[in-house]
């Protein structure tokens, strides 16, 4: 991967993080949206226990195998 894509996928990432993660707004700068985001899910955590994590594990085998199902463009 080059660096000008890492970079892209880095911005795509953290503009949808802005739009999930709460007090993220879309001009958010990157290491902020990554702040929050640690803040939030660490708040998940502590609401959820074990059962967020099981369910994490989950939803990264079902995007895995999107990704890995995708064709590059």
């Amino acid at each position: 991967m080059s660096a000008s894509s890492a970079r892209k996928r880095i911005r795509t990432c953290c503009n949808e993080l802005n739009s999930l993660v709460p007090f993220c707004k879309p001009e958010t700068d990157k290491s902020t949206t990554l702040l929050w985001t640690t803040v939030f899910l660490k708040h998940l955590q502590e609401l959820y226990g074990d059962s967020l994590k099981e369910y994490q594990y989950y939803i990264v085998d079902v995007v895995i195998g999107e990704l890995e199902t995708r064709k590059p463009p």
